[in-house]
């Protein structure tokens, strides 16, 4: 029996598509105009909700991204509250054509989970990580410690993440989303090698963005 692909598209989408398509379906009888022209955004919002299935590599120490995107900064900062070290922050912004779905940058244990509630700026903006509504996860691998903020845009009102405190994540598992238009930052260890730069695409789960050093593995416990 021939097995049935799973619909590349988000399950968030279906509180808007299917009301969409109902409007679309009764619509089209009173009104050939307002259908065709409602028509492109019933179909850019199917494109928007896209969850395609990727190929995640499984390679030990590897660092994914955990959104796609285009890197827009590499800084060092100071991670105080969570890491409480000198950290590689790294913010990927989302325009409304990538894929909105976020995965897992290692695997691991989630070891905080906080949502702040905040304003809308362009996510563009670099201040936006600070105050605009985000979720913050921290996860902890045998090998490292790393913290991704979901950030809301100027366009996105809802953060969507699928797991709590003590929930595993496996390399590249989807664990959310943000509707229409975002960032994702990631902070990362000092001691990670980075492998990427400002500018770079990325996609969630395909793209190597650091990797843990032997040094690093060698000295963990």
């Amino acid at each position: 029996m021939k097995i049935i692909r799973k619909i590349p598209i988000a399950k968030e989408s279906f509180p808007i598509i299917l009301p969409f398509s109902i409007f679309l379906v009764i619509i089209y009888f009173f009104s050939k105009t307002i259908f065709y022209s409602s028509l492109p955004l019933f179909l850019f919002v199917i494109y928007f909700f896209r969850d395609p299935e990727r190929k995640i590599l499984f390679k030990e120490g590897v660092i994914l991204s955990p959104a796609d995107g285009k890197i827009t900064e590499i800084n060092e900062v100071y991670e105080g509250e969570y890491l409480k070290q000198p950290v590689y922050k790294i913010s990927i912004f989302l325009s409304i054509f990538n894929v909105h779905i976020n995965r897992s940058p290692i695997p691991g244990v989630v070891e905080h989970k906080k949502y702040l509630k905040g304003k809308f700026r362009n996510a563009l903006f670099s201040d936006s990580s600070l105050v605009n509504e985000n979720n913050i996860l921290v996860i902890r691998s045998k090998d490292t410690l790393v913290l991704v903020k979901q950030i809301a845009g100027f366009i996105a009102r809802r953060i969507i993440c699928y797991c709590e405190v003590g929930s595993k994540l496996t390399l590249g598992e989807r664990y959310g989303m943000i509707k229409f238009g975002s960032r994702v930052d990631i902070f990362l260890p000092k001691e990670i090698s980075l492998k990427c730069q400002k500018g770079d695409k990325v996609y969630a789960g395909l793209t190597i963005i650091g990797e843990v050093t032997y040094e690093k593995n060698s000295n963990s416990t």
